[in-house]
């Protein structure tokens, strides 16, 4: 079958949800222009990426085989894993990385850089395919995300051009950024500044897992709501909720509820889902799976954030027969 080139490329679009899976790009190079205001995943390994001219767009990026460039982009997010990282020209963006040695910046300020924590399920055979695993298992493979290389140190004047992310502000970056039934993603990278548990070699594991997880409670437990003043959102009976994690996945998390729907009472009020943090795309994920498989209603879903500003979303289920 012969390529379009139309398939590897997403130019000029303004506030829309785009997407590539697994397959749909294969390793070829990929071009990112001009677009606004925009969620953009591509979920497969690809040969090199340009992402140019970029405007208020979340992006995530799977296992580019050679290098990224992302340049002229302005108060972006990007989560990318890549064989080289070179900005030139971009201003206020977060950017999440795994990359041999040092990303690279040029002509470029309030640049903020973390750690990729976690990732999309297939992202370990992506990583194999485009030959960035073997990379990584060097010496010197350690993603050095707090010692940034500086190109041009005096453009723009005034300093400021790139810091790092402490583990609090990764962790929230991350959590726009993140894909359903992530998983911890252990590859040689720099601590936290702030200090962690390191391995010989430079390699962070265990708290890479805790970083990764989020918590070590139990990823979905069953618990009367202390409070039905923000969790009965208006409905009588007896109120249970649903605790999601970040490992177990979607599948996890529909089982729970549903076995919390099916206890005594509970057909008389509503079981509440509710997610913090990085758990939320697993609650999303669930969202959708009971929606579509019968026998359970969607019937509120709130989002918010917790003091300290973390993410949260509350779904009401409320059981029926169809």
């Amino acid at each position: 079958k012969k390529l379009d080139p139309k398939d590897f490329r997403i130019l000029e679009r303004k506030g829309e949800q785009l997407a590539k899976r697994s397959g749909d790009v294969n390793g070829i190079d990929f071009l990112i222009d001009g677009c606004e205001d925009c969620h953009i995943i591509i979920l497969d390994h690809v040969a090199q990426i340009f992402i140019d001219y970029c405007k208020r767009c979340t992006i995530v990026i799977g296992a580019v085989a050679s290098s990224a460039f992302i340049r002229n982009c302005e108060n972006c997010r990007i989560k990318v894993i890549c064989g080289q990282l070179r900005t030139r020209e971009c201003v206020d963006c977060d950017l999440l990385v795994q990359v041999p040695g040092q990303p690279i910046i040029e002509s470029s300020k309030g640049m903020r850089f973390g750690p990729v924590l976690t990732a999309y399920p297939d992202c370990e055979k992506h990583l194999e395919e485009a030959g960035l695993r073997k990379r990584f298992e060097t010496d010197s493979a350690r993603c050095q995300w707090t010692k940034i290389y500086d190109f041009s140190p005096s453009n723009p004047p005034g300093g400021h051009h790139w810091s790092a992310l402490s583990r609090a502000e990764a962790r929230e970056v991350a959590v726009v950024l993140a894909q359903p039934d992530e998983v911890p993603l252990l590859l040689p990278r720099d601590p936290f500044l702030e200090g962690e548990e390191e391995e010989a070699g430079g390699e962070v594991k265990a708290k890479c897992m805790e970083d990764a997880a989020g918590s070590s409670a139990p990823s979905v437990s069953i618990e009367e709501a202390s409070s039905c003043s923000l969790a009965d959102g208006g409905f009588g009976g007896k109120v249970r909720e649903v605790r999601a994690g970040l490992r177990g996945g979607s599948a996890g998390v529909v089982a729970a509820v549903r076995k919390a729907l099916v206890e005594e009472d509970a057909s008389d009020g509503v079981v509440w889902l509710v997610a913090l943090g990085s758990a939320i795309p697993n609650a999303a994920a669930a969202t959708v799976e009971l929606q579509t498989g019968g026998g359970v209603r969607i019937s509120c879903l709130q989002t918010g954030l917790l003091q300290g500003r973390r993410p949260q979303l509350r779904v009401a289920c409320r059981r029926y027969a169809p």
